[in-house]
């Protein structure tokens, strides 16, 4: 069995896209006889689940710690390429920024071949000259460099990175977590989070920060309350974000029409997603973070819901503009509004996008799906 080893800025139990594309490309890539081995951030979650989490992990867990210093951070590159090659790793690969750096000096040491993958944020930021050197020669270096998006790749040009072997691998999603509910199901869950049958519920998944944008629905309420004054606006995800939202949504008269309800279990998600008239995320470009593709798209497609999305990011790519949901102006919440309305208006729109994208989802982007792409690309890349 070849043995991989995955470096990455994320891991659950925590939340986090990085982090959730990283889990399923380990265990994706069990069934096709890779050993993994994982080395990773894991924050955002207590140390008793991370404990609980990485005793029930299927491979060995090494902490990726954070380096506060150049000196710091090259002797642990050293520690964990003498791990690696004990390991007896025979590909390493690096998932977010900081652990590809350590993903391209690990396989430096230890001669092995290495992949990076570019989600988004890596490429839009500066970390000084000497940091933005490594950076460079670490992605223009890898024996393969995965994008998850066609807009992740243009943005990393942008920063002067022109891998010697790029590909585009979009993410996926998990069909078995995924699906929709019964209409009791939902109608109980609905009637026990406060909302009505005829209320209409706008639903975002994700981290409350200014890259996901819920700021730009929050906005565009007060233009569609005139039109649906039972729409209601769901933001699910770590609240890190959450008293700047809430604050805004006083602000805008809208407190009463806006829930900010936090981190969820997966199974709290996936009746949000069911629950939902329309999933949003008008994600917007931050101080050089993007957004590079938009996993929860997938997610919400999975439960048979279309998505409006913003249109200056990797979320376009997402979806299909027109056939699986529709793209509004970036940081404009009156054509966020309009677009939104546009679906609250036309049941019968809805339902074809709907459809579609729920179809395409199953089709073409689940975890099972991508992971043999990654699979079968791996495979070349060990002598």
């Amino acid at each position: 069995m070849p043995k991989i080893v995955l470096l990455s800025t994320e891991y659950p139990p925590g939340p986090g896209g990085i982090g959730t594309h990283a889990r399923a490309l380990l265990e994706g890539l069990i069934p096709h006889h890779w050993e993994p081995m994982l080395v990773a951030r894991q924050e955002n979650a207590s140390p008793e689940e991370i404990q609980q989490f990485n005793a029930h992990a299927p491979y060995p867990v090494v902490p990726l710690k954070h380096a506060p210093t150049l000196k710091a951070f090259i002797r642990q590159a050293f520690s964990l390429a003498g791990q690696c090659k004990a390991f007896g790793a025979d590909l390493v690969v690096g998932s977010g920024k900081h652990a590809s750096w350590y993903a391209y000096l690990i396989a430096a040491i230890n001669r092995k071949p290495y992949a990076l993958i570019g989600h988004g944020t890596e490429f839009g930021q500066s970390d000084g000259k000497l940091f933005n050197l490594l950076h460079t020669r670490a992605y223009n270096r890898a024996d393969s460099l995965i994008f998850v998006s066609h807009f992740t790749q243009k943005m990393a040009e942008s920063f002067g990175i022109r891998p010697k072997h790029p590909c585009i691998i979009h993410n996926g999603a998990d069909h078995m977590l995924f699906y929709p509910e019964t209409e009791a199901n939902i109608q109980d869950f609905r009637k026990k989070k406060g909302l009505d049958a005829a209320d209409q519920l706008l639903l975002t998944v994700g981290n409350m920060s200014p890259r996901k944008g819920q700021e730009w629905v929050i906005r565009a309420l007060p233009h569609l309350i005139q039109k649906f004054p039972k729409l209601h606006y769901a933001c699910v995800g770590n609240p890190q974000d959450q008293a700047r939202l809430q604050s805004l949504a006083n602000d805008l008269g809208m407190p009463a029409h806006v829930h900010l309800v936090g981190r969820q279990t997966t199974e709290e998600i996936r009746m949000w997603y069911n629950a939902a008239t329309l999933y949003t995320i008008t994600s917007a470009m931050d101080k050089g973070d993007f957004e590079g593709f938009g996993i929860s798209v997938i997610e919400a497609a999975l439960c048979g819901k279309c998505a409006v999305v913003s249109n200056n990011s990797g979320l376009l790519e997402a979806i299909v503009e027109g056939e699986t949901g529709l793209a509004a102006q970036e940081k404009n919440p009156e054509h966020i509004a309009q677009t939104i309305a546009r679906l609250l208006e036309d049941s019968n729109l809805r339902q074809q996008l709907e459809n579609q994208a729920q179809q395409r989802a199953q089709a073409q982007l689940t975890w099972q799906m991508v992971l043999a792409n990654y699979h079968q690309l791996f495979q070349k890349l060990i002598p």
